[in-house]
């Protein structure tokens, strides 16, 4: 099996690695690249993230990675990390970007919640563990159980309240200062908010899973 790691210049892509490396078979090839042919040949995609939007969709554009990225959604099982979540939508208010639009939706900054919360109970980026719903029995879940934490860093969110008539299902919910979507699935894709790179036991298990996945 080839597992490639999108490397479009920003993320924590070694700890992504390490992680996948470690709950892949010995005989699998587990790659961080920038060339899209690597995207095309992988059996499996893993499009991590961590920083800015606008930054993230400069240099997807810029080391034509976009066809790739949908080709892959379309053609194999596909994990989106919390930038690889967020920039499937339509448009983030971080820098008034318009993202890939392979789904509907805008992703909205909590900053604004702010005023609506106590400031001394909620900081801003969300920052560290905290537990969600889920609200299906997607294989992803498998040997996770249902109150488990796994580890966050974003200053952005997708609101539950999304357009209609959308492809996507919402696997999982999470509350900070509002219930947020933290997980979707469409396709052969799951992406999710959280990084389960770095939320232990139960993040291996779920990049095991993944793993594991043929997709839809």
């Amino acid at each position: 099996m080839f597992v490639a790691i999108v490397d479009y210049g920003m993320s924590n892509l070694k700890s992504v690695f390490n992680a996948v490396n470690y709950v892949t078979s010995d005989n699998s090839k587990v790659k961080i690249t920038s060339n899209y042919k690597d995207i095309d040949e992988a059996d499996k995609v893993v499009f991590p993230g961590q920083g800015a939007i606008n930054d993230c969709m400069t240099l997807l554009k810029q080391k034509n990675l976009v066809a790739s990225l949908k080709k892959a959604i379309d053609e194999k099982p596909f994990l989106g990390i919390c930038l690889g979540l967020q920039s499937l939508f339509e448009f983030s208010y971080e820098g008034e970007v318009e993202c890939l639009s392979l789904l509907k939706g805008r992703v909205h900054p909590f900053k604004n919640l702010l005023f609506e919360a106590m400031p001394n109970s909620y900081k801003v980026p969300h920052m560290g563990w905290n537990t969600h719903s889920y609200r299906s029995d997607h294989s992803l879940w498998d040997g996770i159980p249902k109150n488990s934490f796994f580890y966050y860093v974003h200053s952005f969110y997708l609101p539950l309240n999304q357009k209609k008539n959308n492809i996507f299902s919402v696997e999982s919910t999470t509350n900070y200062m509002v219930d947020f979507i933290s997980s979707v699935s469409f396709k052969n894709c799951f992406a999710v908010q959280f990084h389960p790179e770095k939320s232990g036991d139960v993040g291996l298990q779920f990049i095991e899973n993944f793993i594991n996945w043929k997709g839809s």
